[in-house]
């Protein structure tokens, strides 16, 4: 186990350095990501909600630092609290979800999304340690619109996003 999460923490630990981020809660203001030297930014993400719903703290931290700055995020552990949430009133423009979660997994909460016409059209991606190609083929036929395999490039993560922002933006 702890030989599989070296190469996830070194990149992560990679990823934070090159974008002046540290884990102990400092962030430098405002930074720019470029991407194949194209010099990029959230800005058009300004104050569009997004809720992450993940077991990991350490992943919820990690994703808050990298994309807190332009999304307004809402951090949840499981699928049961993230549909609390929703149930509450809150509609966030996108969710990042994880498969593997206690009380209600990954899947479990896409099919609930599904079922209600209230939450249907919110795009939902996943993330996932699971290397799994039936895995990636069931979120995707239960809704979700995108799968990405931890580790992952924050950059690539970043641009999912704001395709799916994008894409519900025009409509």
């Amino acid at each position: 186990m702890l030989k599989n999460l070296f190469p996830f923490l070194s990149l992560f630990k990679k990823s934070l350095s090159q974008h002046n981020m540290a884990f102990n809660g400092e962030t430098s203001p405002s930074p720019s990501f470029s991407s194949t030297g194209n010099t990029h930014n959230m800005e058009q993400l300004d104050m569009h909600q997004m809720m992450i719903v993940d077991d990991s703290e350490f992943m919820r931290r990690f994703l808050s630092k990298f994309l807190g700055k332009k999304l307004s995020l809402t951090l949840v552990a499981d699928g049961v609290e993230a549909l609390q949430k929703l149930h509450g009133g809150y509609r966030p423009n996108v969710i990042l979800a994880d498969i593997n979660m206690p009380n209600l997994n990954g899947f479990e909460f896409l099919e609930h999304l599904q079922a209600s016409p209230l939450y249907r059209s919110i795009p939902v991606i996943m993330l996932s340690s699971n290397d799994d190609s039936n895995d990636r083929i069931k979120s995707l036929r239960l809704g979700a619109v995108d799968y990405i395999l931890k580790p992952f490039n924050p950059i690539e993560l970043e641009l999912r996003i704001e395709a799916q922002i994008q894409r519900i933006s025009s409509k």
